[in-house]
């Protein structure tokens, strides 16, 4: 059967083409400011040193819109730049083949909008092929601290049309003027931020953070290699050191991050018992004289990444960093998903299966055999289940009764669409390097050469001790119970003792590792004590609840089924 997948987010020459009335619509409602009469500025250059930037709030092109053609019609993206600087260039996405455009380069209006032109407009061909294309900028233009606006302008219809991301967020930076009306905010609901990106050389002293790009860790595991955390760090005046902090009470602990390679940096983490909530950041210190100082998240340790740690070791072969969302095609047939996996040991059950998806209808899961160079029959499964949000990693727990034991060779993780749904949810995609474990069917089963897609699997070692039974009694009477019934629906008791009068914390939390509910957080005497928990505002799967008093700390893990 000819291969027919469709991409959701819309990379290289598959767009989905979006209405007029997708932007048109609601920027009405928003309030325009008038574009100021035209007034050429003279170009002039602007000595500066070595540090360069790339502005840009955009992630990859994903959509575009053919209904908007007319002459006259104007796209900006807002800059901001984070010191003084020259303009070098810029960078424009677009799409339908070669053809003219009329670049701008404009001041700010003071609200955000594009006002007058710092430069004469100046037509070049834009190559409509969705790859970011270079717009020298030559002399380069003075800019100074202040915000400035680029774009360009259709000059002939059909023109090559303009495109944005769709990461399913937006700074509002995007802006859309329309002959004879006014310039109007591109807002979020329906349009993504344009793809168009600056180029500025600062000058003047260096007073800009390092970069730092990191996949947060969303899982972690008792089992396996001990998890490792990368990131690429950059910076004009060089890395001078790079830390990852993380607790999982209390302090924060530093652990030195290695430099690999080029801007590559990674350290190695510690393994935690299962049920461990582990909190981390990234920081990072530059090598000028201010040594300034970068953080991911932004927000540093007021902000940290969250996961849990999980019994057992996953299997993935994508970067965790999705590159578009995929579907096999919007009819059924027999729809589906795979991927190989091979576990590192034998024998192992299959406890997990994991998906990152971009919409909340139902799928199902199955464990399928790999036979002759393709998935094969049905070993365990189908589960139906779902996420909760638009994008997630949907965490299925298979119950213990129905996990499937590997001894030798590999096995595959089969995402199966509803015949109801055929086009929903997408699946994500890691285009980096493609390891050759994914498949798609539409009848039959194909080898997909192009993606990983984003489906692991976790799987339990029975031959190692699981960390989770060390817990339970702790010394000098501290304790948590599991929790009474489970699985349990709708409500479970936990019980506890604490053998000293303290603080004490119990809290549920989700397998990402964000808080759901805390269910005490008092002083409390030595005892024992029994807190009934209500789960009817929360969906069926895997929580672990947290106790904490003073310096003792334990986890469980109990299941809601619905």
């Amino acid at each position: 059967m000819k291969k027919h997948l469709t991409i959701l987010s819309l990379m290289a020459l598959t767009f989905w083409a979006v209405s007029a009335y997708a932007v048109t619509g609601p920027l009405v409602e928003l309030r325009p400011t008038v574009q100021s009469v035209l007034t050429p500025f003279e170009r002039y250059q602007e000595p500066f040193d070595a540090l360069e930037d790339m502005i840009a709030y955009d992630s990859a092109p994903t959509s575009y819109y053919p209904t908007i053609t007319e002459v006259g019609t104007m796209v900006a993206v807002r800059f901001t730049p984070a010191q003084p600087c020259s303009l070098k260039k810029v960078q424009i996405v677009s799409y339908n083949g070669a053809g003219p455009g009329m670049i701008h380069i404009w001041d700010d209006d003071g609200t955000g909008f594009p006002n007058a032109d710092i430069v004469t407009p100046f037509q070049r061909t834009l190559q409509g092929n969705t790859s970011y294309q270079n717009i020298n900028i030559s002399p380069a233009i003075n800019i100074g601290a202040v915000d400035f606006h680029a774009g360009w302008e259709y000059v002939q219809t059909p023109a090559p049309f303009f495109t944005t991301d769709g990461d399913g967020s937006t700074t509002y930076r995007s802006k859309i003027f329309y002959p004879g009306d006014s310039w109007y905010s591109m807002p979020g609901s329906n349009a993504g931020d344009l793809n168009i990106r600056a180029f500025v050389q600062y000058y003047g002293e260096d007073l800009v953070a390092p970069s730092i790009v990191h996949t947060a860790i969303d899982m972690g595991f008792s089992q396996g290699a001990p998890q490792v955390a990368k990131a690429i760090i950059t910076d004009d005046s060089g890395i001078d050191n790079a830390y990852l902090y993380y607790r999982t009470s209390g302090n924060f602990t530093g652990i030195e991050m290695t430099n690999t390679s080029g801007n590559n940096y990674q350290v190695t983490l510690p393994q935690f018992e299962v049920g461990t909530v582990v909190d981390y950041y990234i920081q990072a210190t530059d090598g000028s004289i201010y040594a300034n100082t970068g953080y991911y998240p932004i927000g540093g340790e007021s902000d940290p990444i969250s996961y849990t740690v999980v019994e057992g070791m996953g299997i993935a072969y994508d970067d965790g960093g999705p590159e578009g969302w995929w579907i096999v095609d919007t009819t059924y047939s027999s729809n589906a998903f795979a991927v190989r996996c091979t576990p590192s040991t034998y024998p192992v059950k299959v406890t997990m299966l994991r998906a990152f998806v971009n919409g909340t209808n139902e799928f199902e899961f199955s464990i399928n055999a790999y036979t002759g160079g393709f998935p094969g029959a049905v070993l365990a499964g189908p589960w139906r289940t779902s996420a909760t949000t638009s994008q997630e990693w949907v965490n299925f727990e298979i119950p213990e009764g129905a996990q499937y034991e590997v001894n030798s060779g590999d096995f595959c993780v089969v995402f199966n669409w509803l015949q109801s749904t055929p086009a929903d949810p997408g699946v994500a995609g890691d285009a980096t390097a493609p390891d050759g474990r994914s498949f798609w069917r539409s009848g039959s089963w194909n080898a997909d050469a192009t993606n990983d897609f984003m489906l692991r699997a976790v799987v339990y070692d029975s031959s190692t001790t699981s960390v989770e039974e060390l817990g339970g009694s702790m010394p000098n009477g501290f304790a948590l119970e599991q929790n009474y019934p489970n699985p349990f629906n709708a409500t479970t008791n936990i019980s506890f003792s604490v053998d000293k009068t303290s603080n004490v914390n119990l809290s549920v939390y989700n397998l990402a590792g964000q808080l759901v509910e805390t269910l005490v957080n008092d002083v409390r005497e030595p005892g024992s004590y029994t807190i009934n928990w209500n789960a009817d505002n929360y969906s069926s799967g895997v929580y672990f609840y947290r106790l904490a008093s003073g310096n003792d700390i334990t986890y469980k893990k109990m299941n809601l089924l619905k």
